[in-house]
């Protein structure tokens, strides 16, 4: 199995712009309302896996051979640079793969908005074996800005994928540059071009109907509903599950657009719940039975395309 998107974050790639984002959010989680500077000391400390081992566990318990880690940065978005820089944070995710001896690949993250965004691309490309570039929209810029526009066309150059987050603002605070709809213009102005759209719309009660109506329209779009492992789907003490629900939605992206262009995606970084993740890759590892309790049928072949065999071909996972 082939996980599409995990994080492996570290202390020094997350400017104290980022983690005040998180502290203001927990401060206003419940009543009474706290103070954002008491709790941001305690922000991010449990996220922290520099050298992949928490992540590495994961896998080894879920069944998954390899997880493609999808660099994040920060720094332009919160107007401050982490302690490290661009070039230091992909170097590390680098440094992870050939730890991992290939099971941790990296995608590059660079933001657009850096004068040196095209050096760390194609640097991280040509040199460190990224396996493509994440476009990440909620830091605060659309995915049709001209400032992406060289790093696409690169990308088609060198033959990689790119994804585009979608979905609303998360770690980086900007829900509206999020809409899957901004994924059309970019699809139609490079035809040849791979897209993942990430997230997928953002979950069962994201935009997924907006991200499956772009793929239908864009044959070079492909969806990955990562992350919507959340606390719905299995259920908790507050309500029941909603697995009839997600099977209902994954049939109709298979139905719409084929499974040879959904891929599955935890989303796992260290902090997560570590025990949903798990239970989200076997409910794909055992998707026939799974859905066949709710009269839904999926193929064998279809479960392999989803589950790996699509991300082992536009990754270019076999090279």
């Amino acid at each position: 199995m082939i996980d599409a998107q995990v994080h492996v974050f570290v202390k020094e790639n997350l400017p104290d712009g980022n983690r005040m984002e998180f502290a203001r959010r927990a401060a206003r989680s419940r009543l009474p309302y706290r103070d954002p500077l008491e709790i941001l000391p305690r922000v991010g400390r449990g996220t922290w896996d520099p050298g992949a081992e928490n992540l590495i566990s994961f896998m080894d318990e879920a069944g998954i051979d390899i997880a493609v880690n999808a660099v994040s940065e920060f720094g332009p978005c919160f107007g401050e640079e982490a302690e490290w820089n661009g070039w230091e944070i992909h170097e590390h995710a680098y440094k992870i793969s050939v730890d991992t001896k290939g099971r941790v690949p990296f995608m590059c993250g660079v933001d657009p908005r850096r004068h040196d965004a095209m050096q760390i691309l194609e640097k991280s490309i040509k040199d460190w074996g990224a396996v493509g570039w994440q476009c990440f929209p909620a830091n605060g810029y659309l995915p049709t800005d001209s400032i992406c526009m060289p790093l696409y066309a690169k990308c088609l150059e060198l033959n990689v994928p790119v994804i585009i987050r979608t979905g609303y603002g998360d770690i980086g605070p900007y829900t509206p540059e999020s809409r899957p709809y901004h994924i059309e213009e970019v699809a139609r102005l490079f035809r040849d071009l791979e897209i993942i759209d990430e997230h997928a719309g953002g979950g069962l009660d994201g935009l997924w109907r907006e991200s499956l109506l772009v793929a239908k329209a864009n044959p070079n779009v492909n969806l990955m509903p990562s992350l919507w492992q959340g606390t719905d789907l299995f259920g908790n003490e507050r309500g029941p599950n909603r697995i009839q629900e997600f099977i209902k939605i994954l049939h109709t992206f298979r139905e719409s657009i084929g499974a040879h262009r959904i891929l599955w995606g935890s989303d796992y970084m260290k902090g997560f719940d570590k025990q949903k993740s798990i239970d989200w890759a076997h409910f794909f590892q055992n998707l026939i039975q799974n859905a066949g309790e709710y009269e839904y049928i999926f193929s064998q072949d279809e479960i392999e395309l989803m589950n790996q065999e699509n991300a082992k071909r536009i990754y270019h996972l076999d090279n």
